[in-house]
């Protein structure tokens, strides 16, 4: 099974560029793959060679090795890209013709294609193929021209759909980061193909690719020796905020201490208090995704209304050593860490030991009841886009989502839905003992989190609950999620407050159109309207 087209990775070219480059991709914080690729330039055009090599949860690893000839003004000439993938011996072909171009899926071996295409589109074509770091590199190589601000419009050819889908790409903030230990100056650029979209640090002086990001997707393809420039932290020296409230703290973990923020309003009496659960993956304190930072946002506008926080980086985030984290299971993931974050603020000094919620978002709301339920001062409980159905159905769910953004067929979509249910089929069975990981994770661990229980939980649970949902919001969906919960929980005996909003996503951030995922790498903040409830209805118990 080939990874989903959500890395918009294009191709053109202009500027020279070293003969050879390495990109590493991770998703979720987990090794993914790795390109090698090698670039020659001459007067007749640009050569690009080299492999892809990944490791695809489930499915075992794959090998795509690839050759790409572009004309001098950058549109491609030949593109041949050789799949070597448990049951996927393929080569993908995209050619030239007199109103665009002839795509093709051809098994290995044989002369007739599988599938095949004619497309065309709005110049400027470019070629666009999965997850490949060399196209991105030779497409922001072409941007030199792009001022700041601006936005072009532009089509991206994809032979893994077989189809040609319009985009846009538009310049962003300058910068600066370290390139081998060497400080250099930088470019972002966001582009957005199939409503999908993906983050671009390039340096300034040659347009080469340094960084891709897929918020979406959490995926993230990285030169070898590109580090992001440091970032101010949001304390002073001496350990307190700009404003005097916030400070940098540890949350001491069974395992490994755990970089975290204190939010302590300036107040003459002690005051209720709330620890932070983030969503699944390895996310930092502030629940970083893209440019945005939904833990902060909320954290603030608690501590405008006189409610202190404390919000911790994940261990599977600080553990560098990922291989210590391949049997994780929720006791390591959340709740010995939570545990520990919930006696360090009921010790801390202003703060109101009786007056304790705990606020989980995504998965983090799905875990919340059981972390609360463990802390005997916990008050209440907050719970942000909670899952509701098991999460192998959540998965699919989005899987053909995705697939259909991205153009997929209804055939192939059946077959990726086919795929991801046998897998999980296969992850279900408790008699699988040498199941291989899936996404990262070991099968024991899917089969705890599928095993969650949300509404049981909230009916077991005796503290106040509020559920918050967005209605926009393609992860945690309104009807299939929120309603469930609300239909098999109930309010029991008004215990449960139950509020929806309209036009919020997963960040419970606002959308002009339907979600998307894309607006995921949009800067913006979580609705005030959002922080005004969770404030409200703590200071009300």
């Amino acid at each position: 099974m080939l990874l989903t087209a959500s890395l918009l990775l294009l191709a053109a070219t202009q500027s020279p560029v070293p003969p050879a480059a390495t990109f590493e991709m991770t998703v979720g914080g987990t090794p993914f793959g790795t390109e090698e690729f090698q670039r020659a330039e001459g007067p007749d055009g640009v050569v690009l060679t080299g492999k892809l090599s990944l490791k695809i949860p489930g499915a075992g690893d794959a090998v795509l090795s690839q050759d790409l000839k572009l004309a001098p003004d950058g549109h491609p000439l030949s593109y041949s890209l050789e799949v070597d993938a448990p049951g996927q011996q393929v080569v993908l072909g995209a050619t030239p013709t007199a109103t665009g171009y002839a795509l093709s899926v051809t098994p290995k071996g044989l002369a007739t294609p599988l599938n095949s295409a004619e497309v065309a589109g709005k110049a400027p074509v470019f070629l666009l193929d999965n997850a490949f770091a060399s196209h991105l590199d030779v497409f922001t190589r072409s941007l030199a021209g792009l001022g700041a601000g601006e936005e072009r419009a532009l089509t991206a050819l994809v032979p893994q759909v077989l189809q040609a889908i319009p985009g846009s790409v538009k310049r962003g903030d300058d910068g600066k980061a370290s390139h081998g230990g060497a400080t250099v100056a930088t470019r972002s650029y966001r582009l957005v193909v199939a409503n999908v979209a993906t983050e671009l640090i390039a340096r300034a002086d040659d347009g080469a690719l340094l960084q891709a990001e897929v918020p979406m997707q959490r995926a993230i393809l990285k030169r070898t020796g590109f580090e992001l420039a440091a970032v101010a932290p949001a304390v002073v020296p001496g350990g307190s905020g700009a404003d005097g409230r916030e400070t940098a703290v540890s949350v001491k973990g069974p395992a490994v201490p755990l970089p975290a923020t204190l939010f302590l309003p300036k107040s003459d009496a002690p005051v209720p208090a709330v620890v932070f659960l983030s969503g699944s993956g390895p996310n930092d304190k502030d629940e970083t995704i893209g440019p945005n930072k939904p833990f902060a946002d909320i954290a603030k506008g608690l501590g405008d209304r006189g409610i202190a926080s404390l919000r911790f980086d994940k261990r599977t985030l600080v553990i560098k050593d990922k291989s210590t984290l391949a049997d994780v299971p929720l006791k390591d993931e959340y709740y010995d860490d939570a545990a520990a974050a919930l006696v360090l603020l009921a010790a801390t000094a202003g703060i109101d030991p009786a007056r304790i919620f705990v606020l989980g978002h995504s998965e983090g709301a799905m875990v919340a009841p059981k972390v609360a339920a463990a802390f005997p001062g916990t008050r209440g409980i907050v719970m942000m886009a909670p899952g509701v159905r098991p999460l192998d159905v959540m998965l699919i769910d989005q899987m053909e989502f995705g697939a259909k953004l991205t153009g997929r067929s209804a055939d192939e979509i059946a077959e990726q839905t086919k795929e991801l249910t046998e897998t999980f089929a296969v992850i279900r069975d408790p008699k699988k003992k040498d199941t291989p990981p899936f996404m990262g994770a070991p099968a024991s661990y899917w089969r705890e989190v599928i095993a969650l229980d949300v509404p049981q939980m909230v009916r077991d649970s005796k503290l106040p609950i509020l559920v918050l949902q967005g209605d926009e919001d393609i992860q945690a969906r309104k009807a299939a999620d929120f309603e469930l919960l609300k239909t098999r929980a109930g309010t029991s005996q008004g215990r449960v407050t139950y509020r929806s909003f309209t036009g919020l996503n997963h960040l419970f951030m606002r959308v002009e159109r339907a979600s998307t995922g894309a607006e995921y790498g949009i800067p913006g903040h979580v609705d005030p309207a959002v922080i005004a409830v969770i404030a409200d209805w703590i200071l009300l118990h």
